[in-house]
């Protein structure tokens, strides 16, 4: 038997090595070696071994890895990035704080893994640990449905504690925790991670932080909304001898968010211009927020309202007003005489617009005094009143001295007869505003003099 294993030996090796040669040819040629590359997280090991130290530390390179991975093709495309585990163990820190990474393939051991780049090593950096408490703010993302305004947010908790390396905790400028509001229509509540921002508005992603509360609750409010008429209203008069002549705002509506029932209840916004005393124009531009109801918000919180008040200066007509031409209203015919002048004539200035006081007749001015305030027998002073359109008014006051005496008594000189004072000159209710009295006991000699 063994000679015939022996015979022909050399032959038989030939043979073999001659198989070996074909099975390669075919391997290679069916299922030819490749490669592919990774990149792989690295998994840090035994981080207590820093902890214990009370210390935190900061990855300054080595987080990734990309390695080269060679075998055969069909082997290789079939790999993906979890068939590998990259480990770096911090326990075996070298003075230097490097640690070796170490790259296995869990799929199959047929794999030649080899690094690609300078990263090679895991480097770190050690840090005291640090820790401080923070207000809790809401970040929306997003947008509200249309009508609908995000009214507000509770947290809770509203304070968290964090804690990290050193260099990161004073890094943090605000803890936010972002709540996505896209299309939202009403009321919601979310649990949220709270997230640290710098003072750029960046997240710091570095120091190994940890929050004392790992997700937060939101409670967001959904107010709807409503657009509201503005209306501005003018406070006081321009000076005496002027008036408004336009007024014009921008925007005539404004839309304002709340509850239902306040926005049922709210039909416009009212806000104020003071024009006392002013000769020229008035320009302002006012925040509509000085001026909402309580529980009323607006959407746009910088919104305001440009107002222009054109102020201009009257023009000015003379007329001299017949004495008969003032209307008596009130008068007591059954018990009092009154002793005023019935001839001649008083000049009254008028002040107007332009454009219209050329168009302004006698007839217009339609004077009167109201002697419902005279019940005592004596001499008063009584404003002669006028019943002007809007567009008009008198420069001054004008004052008749009017004198009341008992109807029984004989009329004093000047005096007019009760037959003839009182006919025709009993008048339709006037102004109810009461004159000053003079009490001088003076006779009524028809003097008019004007009070500015």
């Amino acid at each position: 038997m063994r000679k015939k294993l022996t015979n022909n030996l050399g032959l038989k090796l030939l043979s073999l090595l001659f198989a070996v040669v074909i099975w390669l040819i075919i391997v290679y040629t069916y299922d030819p070696a490749s490669t592919a590359t990774f990149v792989l997280d690295v998994n840090i090991l035994n981080e207590d071994a820093i902890t214990s130290l009370n210390k935190v530390y900061e990855v300054i390179e080595g987080d990734q890895v990309t390695i080269s991975a060679k075998g055969n093709t069909s082997l290789i495309n079939s790999l993906k990035t979890t068939d590998f585990k990259a480990t770096a163990d911090i326990s075996k820190l070298s003075p230097t704080y490097h640690a070796d990474i170490d790259v296995v393939c869990t799929k199959s051991n047929n794999v030649e893994i080899s690094f690609v780049g300078k990263v090679r090593m895991l480097e770190i950096r050690l840090e005291d640990v640090a820790e401080k408490q923070f207000k809790l703010s809401v970040l929306p993302e997003g947008t509200p449905a249309d009508g609908y305004y995000i009214g507000g947010f509770t947290t809770k908790p509203n304070l968290i504690q964090v804690t990290g390396a050193k260099s990161a905790i004073n890094r943090i400028a605000q803890v936010v925790v972002p709540v996505n509001v896209d299309f939202v229509s009403e009321d919601f509540t979310a649990d949220v991670e709270p997230k640290a921002y710098d003072a750029d508005g960046a997240e710091i992603k570095t120091g190994k932080l940890t929050f004392s509360k790992e997700t937060v609750s939101v409670q967001t409010t959904v107010y709807g909304t409503k657009e509201v008429p503005v209306q501005v209203e003018l406070m006081g008069e321009p000076y005496a001898g002027y008036r408004v002549s336009t007024l014009e705002y921008e925007p005539k509506t404004i839309v304002v968010a709340g509850d239902s029932r306040m926005l049922s209840t709210l039909e416009s916004i009212s806000i104020p211009v003071d024009v006392s005393n002013k000769i020229t124009d008035v320009e302002e531009t006012i925040e509509v927020s000085e001026f909402l109801p309580e529980g009323a918000y607006l959407p746009n919180a910088a919104e305001a309202v440009s107002i222009m008040v054109g102020i201009e200066r009257l023009a000015t007509k003379v007329f001299d007003v017949p004495f008969d031409n003032v209307q008596l209203r009130n008068a007591n015919l059954e018990e009092y005489v009154y002793g005023l002048p019935q001839e001649g004539t008083f000049a009254v200035k008028v002040l107007g617009p332009s454009d219209k006081i050329d168009k302004l007749e006698l007839t217009g001015l339609r004077p009167y005094i109201d002697l419902s305030q005279y019940t005592e027998e004596g001499q008063y002073n009584a404003e002669i009143k006028f019943e002007l359109e809007a567009d008009y008014q008198m420069s001054e006051k004008y004052i008749m001295i009017v004198e009341v005496g008992l109807k029984d008594k004989e009329p004093e000189e000047g005096e007019l007869p009760p037959e003839e004072g009182g006919e025709g000159q009993e008048g339709s209710e006037g102004s109810e505003e009461g004159l000053p009295e003079n009490g001088t006991g003076e006779e009524a000699n028809g003097e008019i003099h004007s009070e500015t």
